[in-house]
Formats: structure tokens, C-alpha cells, sequence
């Protein structure tokens, strides 16, 4: 199973690296990535919650849903097409909101930390700006969001590696006992 984990994580990573240098075609696969994603990270919670000391029920119901999620994802042309379609105004949306938060937090603590505050602000600034774009020029999102996409997928396989090293060990040791 440790085999099986790391490779999986590392397949994953190696896509991520691939999906950097392509980032047009991986916003076109969204619907292929996100249902991967969802089936993987919902495999990586029903492992991760079977094999801890104290079992985890809702840490592998949530790991059965997302996986049968990722899998309808995966098996469904209309589900895969609205979640290309509608990725880029859900994310725009988001960048556009953590702007706003990201201001308001910046003006509440500009007293105590007057240059952190400042950040704050700019970057709240520059992501309302990116927000109001990705809704207003959904093209110009398409090829950022395959970065973002290719990011998560980098992230995704190295936290497999480590959650499947970490697990081995733990079960490992109980093992010895």
C-alpha cells in the first residue's frame, strides 16, 4: 500500500509540472483534473482515517463523498462542461472577495502593525483587480487558472507522498507494539 501512495503521489506531482507548462490545456481538462483531484483526495481521507489509531468516521465519510464526487466528475460530459464553464467566475469571485477581506483586515489592524496593514491593503487592492478581470476577461483567467490548477496538483502529489510515508510509519510502529 506505502508503493501504491507514494506513486500516486509522485504521478501527481509529475502532471502538476506538466500542467504548469500548459496552461490553456489544463483549463480545458478542469472537469478531468478537479474529478481526479476529488477521487484522490477522497482515497488519500478514507486511508488516512482508517488508518489512525482512533478511526475517524467522518473523516472517511467525507473521503467517500469526495471520491464519489471526483468519480461523477469523472463519468459525467454535463458535469465536467458546467464546472469548466463556471470555474472561471467562481474563482474570479474568490480572488475578488479575499481582496475585500484582505482590505478590511489591513484597515482593522493598521494601528498595531502599520507596514503588515500596508501589505494587506496592496494585496487586497491587487486582488480586486485580478477578481474583476478574470470576470470581466474570462480568457485572460483561462491560462491563470492552469497555473493555480497545476500549483494544487504539485501540492496534492507531495502531500500524498508525505500523508502515505507518515501513515506507514505510524502503522509501523503500532505494529512493533
Amino acid at each position: 500500500m506505502k508503493a501504491v501512495g507514494i506513486i500516486l503521489g509522485v504521478l501527481t506531482a509529475i502532471f502538476g509540472i506538466y500542467a504548469m507548462t500548459v496552461p490553456f490545456k489544463t483549463f480545458l481538462g478542469i472537469g478531468w483534473i478537479l474529478g481526479i483531484l476529488f477521487f484522490m483526495n477522497g482515497v488519500e481521507n478514507v486511508i488516512s482515517a482508517l488508518s489512525q489509531e482512533k478511526k475517524d468516521g467522518w473523516k472517511c465519510v467525507l473521503g467517500i463523498l469526495t471520491g464519489l464526487a471526483g468519480l461523477y466528475l469523472l463519468f459525467s460530459g454535463m458535469a465536467r462542461y458546467l464546472t469548466d464553464v463556471m470555474v472561471i467566475y467562481i474563482v474570479g469571485a474568490c480572488v475578488l472577495l479575499y481582496g475585500v477581506f484582505s482590505i478590511v483586515s489591513g484597515v482593522k489592524t493598521y494601528k498595531e502593525a502599520k507596514g503588515h496593514s500596508i501589505i494587506k491593503i496592496v494585496c487586497g487592492i491587487l486582488s480586486i483587480i485580478v477578481g474583476l478581470i478574470s470576470i470581466a476577461h474570462p480568457a485572460a483567467a483561462m491560462v491563470y487558472i492552469g497555473y493555480l490548477i497545476a500549483a494544487a496538483l504539485i501540492i496534492q502529489g507531495i502531500n500524498t507522498v508525505i500523508l502515505t510515508v507518515s501513515v506507514s510509519k505510524i502503522v509501523e510502529k503500532s505494529e512493533e507494539e
